[in-house]
């Protein structure tokens, strides 16, 4: 009756240990799967905070790069449609292609031309098709020169220095003209630098949109990094748990059963944790065996 005793005693703390163990990993689990939700919060406000930004960021940096071609400091650029379309040898071979040569399949005229140049045209002079310094300031001025609202400022000023001479009688002065002919300068003048001071706003917008995303992505990091470490220290100590459980209820179980074997003394922890399932299973089902 002591061994059964004992035995039934051994198999309680047993599967005590499991429950405690069991009760260690779920507890871990479920305080994982609230820092995944966390997690996925986090990347969806980053997310978010991204698309509210992204006009701004967007139109910053158009801003910049006109800034600078007014400015006349915008970065040389090669123009590689403009040299496909001047080398007849390398818009056959662009036409012909099915499968790109260099890997990746169809590709846009500039990115095959530029592949193109350095494969079978290394030395040739691109010059004649760079952009950018004081080219890039000249094309931006004409094209600034050209757009509606100067041509409308133009020519309601125009109109209003004729007018002003044709109420006074010196429509036909010198007066009149040499004004006619400072106007236009004056006023392209005057309107490319309130465009710089625009651009300049407009650019300094699109940068704090851009620090604003680069801040976000940063705090999103560094919270999803530290719930990352504390789902591992958490499944960690859940794992730890139940093997100092697992390896509490198999120390008592060595003590019992080596109390009812006649008090020869604690049968270890390691001799009962290497037992088979299947003499675990015998001893507990014939305790007559002791």
């Amino acid at each position: 009756m002591a061994v059964a005793s004992a035995l039934i005693g051994a198999a309680a703390t047993i599967g005590g240990s499991l429950l405690k163990g069991s009760g260690a990993n779920a507890a871990a689990e479920l305080q994982a799967e609230g820092n995944a939700q966390a997690i996925a919060e986090q990347r969806r406000q980053f997310d978010r905070v991204q698309q509210l930004l992204a006009p701004y960021a967007q139109g910053g940096t158009g801003a910049f790069s006109q800034l600078l071609a007014l400015a006349g400091a915008a970065p040389q650029q090669t123009n590689w449609q403009a040299y496909a379309q001047s080398n007849p040898a390398l818009m056959q071979a662009f036409n012909a292609q099915r499968i790109n040569p260099y890997g990746g399949g169809m590709q846009d005229l500039a990115t095959f031309a530029q592949q193109w140049q350095q494969r079978n045209d290394p030395r040739a002079d691109l010059s004649q098709f760079q952009t950018g310094g004081m080219d890039a300031q000249q094309q931006a001025i004409s094209q600034f020169e050209r757009s509606p609202m100067f041509q409308a400022l133009a020519r309601q000023g125009e109109e209003g220095i004729l007018q002003n001479a044709s109420a006074t009688g010196g429509l036909r002065g010198g007066n009149v003209q040499g004004a006619l002919g400072q106007f236009r300068p004056a006023l392209l003048n005057q309107q490319i630098q309130q465009q710089l001071s625009t651009l300049s706003g407009i650019a300094g917008l699109g940068q704090n949109a851009a620090a604003g995303v680069g801040n976000a992505g940063m705090q999103s990091g560094n919270n999803i990094s530290a719930l990352l470490q504390d789902t591992g220290q958490a499944r960690g100590y859940g794992a730890l748990g139940s093997s100092a459980a697992l390896g509490g209820g198999l120390s008592s179980l060595g003590d019992i059963l080596g109390g009812a074997l006649g008090g020869s003394g604690p049968i270890s922890a390691a001799t009962v944790a290497n037992l088979t399932p299947a003499a675990a299973s015998t001893i507990l089902a014939n305790p007559s065996i002791f």
